[in-house]
């Protein structure tokens, strides 16, 4: 058991090494082109939107490329959920090495904005999976229903991504 956690544990640190570097290069790239990296903020869509409603849609699996945002933790994964911070190193290791190792994790916890999803808990759970190639993961969910405040005086709702 000893080795196979020594393992997994120098494996997240050298995935974690490539994909922070992979990141800087994307991040770079993107600011040449005048894109922003950033990752999207829940409390973005708020400025822009109203909350009408939400229910819990209990667990799921959901498709990991729907996942765009976040609720917290912005300044920590840039918009492919390339870690940017070397002080994310520690949490990320610990996530990766456990998924490497085959221990299960709970579900990440997300909201459900028709059908594209920010991160309630579970950045560094998202970050590892995707750089695994992973396609899906359980997931429980809220579903949020929002109405464009801008457009209240003519009660219709309109959503402008």
């Amino acid at each position: 058991m000893f080795q196979s956690v020594y393992g997994a544990q120098t494996q997240a640190a050298l995935e974690f090494d490539r994909l922070h570097g992979k990141g800087i290069r994307h991040r770079m790239v993107n600011a040449v082109m005048g894109k922003s990296s950033d990752l999207v903020t829940f409390d973005s869509i708020r400025e822009q939107f109203d909350l009408s409603s939400q229910h819990d849609a209990g667990i799921i699996v959901g498709a990991i490329d729907n996942i765009i945002g976040t609720v917290g933790r912005s300044h920590e994964f840039d918009d492919s959920f390339y870690p940017k911070q070397e002080n994310s190193r520690h949490r990320w290791c610990d996530v990766a090495a456990a998924i490497f190792a085959g221990r299960e994790l709970p579900p990440v916890e997300l909201y459900r904005v028709e059908n594209e999803y920010y991160i309630i808990d579970g950045n560094h759970r998202i970050s590892v999976l995707k750089s695994t190639g992973q396609e899906f993961v359980e997931a429980h969910v809220i579903d949020i229903e929002l109405t464009d405040n801008r457009c209240q005086a003519k009660q219709t709702p309109h959503y402008d991504r």
